[in-house]
């Protein structure tokens, strides 16, 4: 059964319950969604959890064997016996290490036949059993599957009958793709900042439709109209862009207006919403004349207004132990700090990465992602995670 829900406002002091508190944190109920407002965070000074200095395991080199040298890569996962698979879009292939980062073999290759890909390899992600998932959005939008040693066994394509044109957004509690509709909403499209929304919804690892999420704000975008049916959009810059990511219990949405994430049940619900008590950044004189530089000698940059402040956030994933880990949004070379909620939905505290980088997977003690090293050498990184309990 499929199912719309309206994402609308929550009066707070409609049907609310009485509010219980525990270290900064104050909890309520409004109409049966539990709201979380997080005033302060619950680790003292000195308290939290710390990402290592140095990686326990690196993977990548500037020179060196070919399966050593990556480019482009788009993911990397952790397998339960510790092996890492790596997405290197360079090469079309899924590469196997091992557990300190010494190659296996690698599976995949360019080209439209079972288990290869086209021209473009999205993401891969972890399913129940250790499966992979993996997106290759030019063939098609197909996804593939293949088991924890790399054998292929099937694709399928996401059925587009309760939206047009879905695209995968994510893998969700190990056996379902959530898609979210297309670029525009319809075929009026002007010049001018535009934000539309999107359909997201829920299928099985057969492509089937299972569930309607609901519909939800896009990325704020510049459109202009090339002429000849084609549009060019550009991104806001410090524009508002969605963020979505699955912990063990909920899928949470952020559309990154304020501080505000929606977390929804298996049932497809809203159930939680989790605010913290910061407001956006405000976008500096500095920033503004940065980008008047950068896009100086393009008309359409001078035309795209630019917003007072910055998201309320970037990045979203969710760990091993049902955490969410939110990205603070950081410009240019800021350090990289994340904030994390626990499953009740409490604001633990920040937590530094190294920088710069890409984080694509957290366990309970390890942090997982892509960086370049002084020399701009890709690197797959696996760093441990110390967890004060």
């Amino acid at each position: 059964m499929r199912r719309q829900i309206a994402v609308a406002s929550i009066a707070l002091t409609t049907a609310c319950g009485g509010p219980s508190h525990d270290s900064g944190v104050v909890v309520r109920d409004s109409a049966g969604i539990t709201i979380v407002e997080n005033l302060s965070p619950v680790w003292g000074h000195g308290e939290g959890w710390q990402v290592a200095a140095a990686p326990t395991v690196t993977i990548g080199v500037l020179e060196g064997p070919e399966e050593y040298q990556l480019f482009r890569v788009r993911s990397a996962v952790r397998l339960q016996d510790g092996r890492i698979v790596i997405a290197n879009a360079g090469s079309y292939e899924l590469r196997f290490y091992d557990a300190d980062g010494g190659f296996s073999h690698a599976v995949g290759g360019q080209g439209g036949g079972p288990g290869e890909f086209e021209r473009f390899m999205g993401a891969i992600w972890r399913a129940n059993g250790d499966s992979l998932v993996i997106y290759d959005y030019i063939n098609s939008m197909r996804l593939s599957v293949f088991d924890a040693n790399g054998t292929f066994g099937r694709t399928f394509r996401l059925d587009a009958s309760s939206t047009s044109i879905p695209l995968a957004d994510d893998l969700i509690w190990g056996d379902a793709v959530v898609s979210r509709s297309a670029l525009y909403d319809s075929d009026d499209v002007g010049d001018g900042l535009r934000r539309d929304s999107a359909m997201y919804c829920l299928h099985s690892l057969t492509g089937e439709v299972l569930d309607t999420l609901g519909r939800f704000p896009g990325s704020e975008l510049y459109a202009q109209n090339m002429g000849e049916g084609n549009t060019l959009a550009i991104s806001r810059p410090f524009g508002r862009s969605p963020q979505s990511a699955a912990t063990a219990e909920y899928w949470y949405f952020g559309s990154g207006d304020r501080y505000e994430i929606e977390g929804y049940g298996r049932s497809g619900a809203l159930e939680r919403l989790l605010r913290r008590n910061v407001a956006n950044r405000p976008v500096t004189q500095d920033q503004l004349d940065e980008l008047s530089h950068r896009g100086s000698g393009t008309g359409v940059w001078r035309e795209i207004p630019i917003p007072e402040t910055m998201p309320a956030y970037g990045q979203f994933l969710g760990d091993a132990d049902g955490n969410l880990w939110v990205q603070e949004y950081r410009v240019g070379d800021e350090p990289e700090h994340w904030a994390v909620f626990d499953p009740r939905g409490r604001f633990l505290g920040i937590v530094e990465m190294p920088g710069p980088g890409r984080v694509t997977e957290i366990g309970s003690d390890y942090v997982l992602g892509v960086w370049t090293d002084e020399l701009d050498v890709e690197q797959v990184r696996l760093y441990g995670l110390e967890r004060d309990e």
